[in-house]
């Protein structure tokens, strides 16, 4: 996360937490304790953040963020672990990355994609 994505998540603290004591060098200080996270990650981890909360007013940390990032990466790794682990040998390797990636864009990794050739069938008239 650079710095003007720390600014765009502050922006969006400062919407959902009026309370919240925010000036110009927040985001200049949240920055290196978010800069290994992705601003994705980290917007979806405040609206996680904000809908778990009371009803107290509502203040948000950048630990917090962070610790939520982080639970929700552990929780999809829980729910859906590694297939296999990579083979040793480059060779076997190369045909294993293959094969997840075939897996990966059609879904079962047995059948492959038809090209379309819509185009082509168009009457012509």
């Amino acid at each position: 996360m650079i710095l003007i994505e720390t600014v765009y998540l502050i922006r969006l603290l400062r919407s959902l937490c009026p309370a919240q004591a925010i000036d110009e060098h927040t985001a200049e200080a949240w920055q290196p304790v978010l800069d290994d996270i992705d601003p994705v990650d980290a917007i979806k981890a405040v609206y996680a953040i904000a809908k778990n909360h009371d009803s107290r007013p509502l203040f948000i940390d950048p630990r917090q963020i962070l610790n939520q990032v982080r639970a929700t990466k552990a929780d999809y790794y829980e729910r859906h672990p590694p297939e296999t682990p990579p083979p040793e040998g480059p060779k076997q390797y190369l045909e294993w990355v293959r094969g997840n990636r075939m897996k990966k864009n059609t879904g079962t990794g047995n059948v492959l994609p038809r090209k379309h050739h819509g185009y082509n069938a168009i009457d012509r008239r």
